[in-house]
């Protein structure tokens, strides 16, 4: 666009605007009252809450823990693995709260490579709090992922609305498409 063309522009988005209707005042605005529940779909049922405390009381700690998830068996296959959550060690804090200790969760996705992780995270030291479904850390997270690696200083993930926010020096690599 030439210069010369700027200012006809400019005057016509001017005229547009003053134009417009003007905003109602803030009095003729009814309050919306927006009830949304933080606690919807958070935390554990009453059955896994049982089976938690039986396996692992509070104040008590496991080693060499590896926790693999199963999708639904389909054609009578055998259920494919979703994912696999290892820790070297995992200790109940409390009634609500579980450290992890050198922990890696791995998803798998490619119906190709079933045995092949398509994504894994790594995690130093973390601590689930699952009345909120919660995870954070304040030591180093990687993320590896088939195109790219993620590290941060720290992180902090909420299960059901997906969020997570990493702090402390975020690195973010991409990989070749070609590479694995």
């Amino acid at each position: 666009m030439k210069p010369t063309l700027y200012l006809p522009v400019f005057f016509a988005c001017c005229t547009a605007l003053a134009q417009a209707p003007a905003l109602p005042d803030e009095e003729d605005v009814p309050e919306v009252e927006e009830e949304w529940d933080f606690t919807t779909g958070r935390g554990l049922d009453a059955a896994s809450r049982e089976r938690l405390d039986m396996l692992v009381p509070e104040g008590r700690a496991h080693e060499g823990l590896r926790y693999p998830i199963y999708g639904a068996a389909q054609d009578g296959k055998a259920p494919p693995l979703e994912s696999q959550f290892e820790s070297k060690k995992l200790t109940r804090l409390d009634a609500t709260h579980l450290e992890f200790h050198d922990a890696i969760v791995s998803f798998f996705g490619d119906s190709r490579y079933p045995d092949i992780a398509t994504r894994m995270v790594t995690l130093v030291d973390a601590i689930y709090d699952f009345q909120h479904d919660i995870l954070f850390s304040s030591s180093p997270v990687q993320i590896l992922e088939r195109g790219m690696i993620v590290r941060g200083g720290s992180v902090l993930h909420d299960r059901v609305s997906g969020i997570t926010v990493f702090s402390g020096g975020l690195e973010l690599y991409f990989n070749e498409p070609d590479a694995p």
